[in-house]
C-alpha cells in the first residue's frame, strides 16, 4: 500500500507497519536470528526491540504531524488557527467572542450623571452588565389629564416614571399609580418604569463574554449606586452574545462569503449583505434576495427589472451601501426602506431594500416537573433556552411548537457549535404557539417576507408536579 501523498489524499503510515519495517531493517543488518518471536518479529523486551519501539513511536508521531500539516490546507479538515488562515486568504475573518448586550433604562432625578461602566445585574444572577457610554438622566414631562398618549411615551406621575403600552386618551384626574405593568388610565395603558421624574436609555454589555441571557425586566439590581439614580430595568430581552465562532460555523460562513466574490447575481448579493456588521453589536443575521426579470410588475409587487433585498439586522445605511455596491448598475432596487447613497464621484442615488414584517409569536408550555429536581429558576431557564435556540429564526420559517419544545431538552446550537443540556426535572411538556395570548396552535405559518419573533414576555410556563 502507498503511504504519504497519494491520488486519494494523504495516507499516514500506521505504527505496526513502521515497527515491522524497522524489524526487517535490523534483521538485514544483524541477521534473521535476532527475531525469535513466533511471528518472526524482534522481541519487544530485548535491547534492540526497546530501541525499535521508541524509534517507531517517534516516527509515527512524525507521520501524524505530516497528516496534520496536509489537513491544514483543506478547509474541510483544518481546525482553529489553520482554518482561520485559509479563510483569511479569501477575506473571511473569524468572529471573536462577544458579550450579551442589553438596553438599560435608568430612572431617577434629572441631571444625574451615570459614568461609563455603571453596572446592573439580575437579582440572584452572577451576570453583570456594564454601561457602554456615559449618560445623564433627562427630565420627563409630567402626566396631564385628558391628553392623547401613544405607545412608547414616557411621563412621571407622583415621583414615578411610566411608559405608554397602549395608546389612548388619559383620564380627567389622577393618572397612573402603583408599580404594575397594565395600569388603566381611561383608554391609555401604562407600565411602571421606575422611580423618579427622569429617565435615560443606555446600552450595556455583559462583563463576561458568552451566551448569557437576560430576560426582559430582570436587570433591576444596581451594583454601582449613584446618588440620584433610583432604579434600572431592561424592557426587552438582551441580545445574547457568544463565545468565539466555532469551526463548524466558520466553515459555513466561509462558503457563503465565497459566493460573494462576484457581483449582481442573487448569491453574491446575499453573501455580501450578510457581511454587514459582522463582529459588531448589530450584524445582519438573515438575508434573502428577490428579483423580477420580466417587463411587467410581478405577483409579489416587484417592478419590472428590479431587485429586492430583504435584510434582518444591520444599520440601515450600511445595508444600503452593500445593496448599492452589489446590485448591477441600471437595475432598480425595491423595498420598504429607502435612503440615499453617494458614489465615489459624489453623486447621490436612491437605494431601497426591505425589512421583514415581524410576527410576534406567543408560546404556552404546560410542563410536568419532578419537584425534587426542577430548579428554583427553572421557568427562567426554560425561557432562556427557548430564546437562545430561536433567536436566529430565518425568513419564511414557520413557528412550530416542536421547535420551541425541543429547546427545553438537550439540543445542539450550530451557531455556537455547542450542545446544551436540558432543563433538569422536566418530565413532560405540551406546547402551543400562536399570534395572540393563550395560543392553541402547533404551527404558525410565516410568509417569505415575514419573520417569527420571540420574546420572554410572550412565553408562559404552566407548572404541575409529577412523579418520575
Amino acid at each position: 500500500m502507498a503511504y504519504g501523498l497519494t491520488l486519494a489524499g494523504f495516507v499516514p503510515k500506521p505504527l505496526p507497519i513502521i515497527k515491522a519495517e524497522l524489524d526487517d531493517a535490523f534483521k538485514a543488518v544483524y541477521g534473521a536470528n535476532i527475531g525469535s518471536e513466533p511471528d518472526g518479529s524482534i522481541p519487544a523486551q530485548s535491547a534492540i526491540g526497546q530501541f525499535i519501539g521508541i524509534f517507531a513511536g517517534d516516527l509515527a508521531d512524525l507521520w501524524e504531524l505530516l497528516q496534520a500539516v496536509n489537513s491544514a490546507t483543506d478547509p474541510d479538515k483544518a481546525e482553529g488557527a489553520a482554518l482561520h488562515a485559509i479563510g483569511a486568504l479569501t477575506g473571511t475573518i473569524a468572529l471573536g467572542e462577544r458579550p450579551s448586550v442589553a438596553l438599560i433604562t435608568a430612572t431617577g432625578n434629572p441631571g444625574t450623571v451615570l459614568a461609563l461602566g455603571r453596572v446592573v445585574s439580575a437579582v440572584g444572577s452572577r451576570t453583570r452588565f456594564a454601561t457602554l457610554a456615559a449618560a445623564t438622566i433627562t427630565a420627563l414631562a409630567q402626566w396631564t389629564a385628558a391628553t392623547a398618549y401613544f405607545p412608547g411615551d414616557r411621563v412621571y406621575n407622583g415621583a414615578r416614571v411610566y411608559y405608554c403600552i397602549g395608546g389612548g386618551n388619559s383620564a380627567g384626574p389622577g393618572g397612573p399609580t402603583g408599580t404594575g405593568n397594565n395600569i388603566t388610565d381611561n383608554t391609555v395603558i401604562w407600565g411602571y418604569l421606575g422611580e423618579g421624574t427622569g429617565a435615560i436609555d443606555v446600552l450595556s454589555a455583559a462583563e463576561v463574554v458568552g451566551a448569557f441571557a437576560a430576560l426582559g425586566g430582570t436587570l433591576t439590581q444596581i451594583e454601582t449606586p449613584v446618588t440620584g439614580w433610583l432604579t434600572a430595568i431592561n424592557l426587552a430581552d438582551a441580545i445574547v452574545g457568544a463565545l468565539a465562532e466555532s469551526d463548524v460555523a466558520f466553515r459555513i460562513r466561509r462558503e457563503n462569503e465565497l459566493q460573494g466574490q462576484g457581483r449582481a447575481a442573487k448569491n453574491p448579493i446575499r453573501a455580501n449583505v450578510l457581511k454587514v456588521g459582522q463582529g459588531g453589536p448589530n450584524p445582519v443575521t438573515a438575508c434573502s434576495v428577490f428579483s423580477n426579470s420580466t417587463m411587467v410588475t410581478d405577483a409579489q409587487g416587484l417592478p419590472p427589472k428590479s431587485v429586492e433585498v430583504l435584510a434582518l439586522g444591520g444599520a440601515d445605511q450600511d445595508v444600503r451601501v452593500a445593496v448599492f455596491e452589489n446590485v448591477a448598475d441600471g437595475i432598480e432596487t425595491f423595498g420598504n426602506n429607502s435612503g440615499s447613497v453617494t458614489d465615489t464621484a459624489g453623486n447621490p442615488w436612491v437605494v431601497k431594500f426591505s425589512r421583514p414584517t415581524r410576527v410576534n409569536i406567543y408560546i404556552d408550555f404546560d410542563v410536568r416537573k419532578d419537584p425534587s429536581a426542577f430548579p428554583l429558576d427553572g421557568v427562567a431557564q426554560i425561557k432562556e433556552r427557548v430564546l437562545g435556540a430561536l433567536q436566529y429564526w430565518s425568513f419564511g420559517k414557520d413557528a412550530t411548537a416542536f421547535a420551541a419544545q425541543g429547546a427545553i431538552g438537550p439540543h445542539y446550537r450550530p451557531d455556537l457549535g455547542q450542545w446544551f443540556a436540558g432543563v433538569p426535572g422536566v418530565l413532560d411538556v405540551v406546547t402551543r404557539v400562536g399570534t395572540t395570548a393563550t395560543p392553541l396552535a402547533t404551527v404558525v405559518p410565516i410568509a417569505v417576507r415575514e419573520i417569527a419573533r420571540f420574546d420572554s414576555s410572550r412565553i408562559v410556563v404552566n407548572l404541575t408536579d409529577g412523579v418520575p
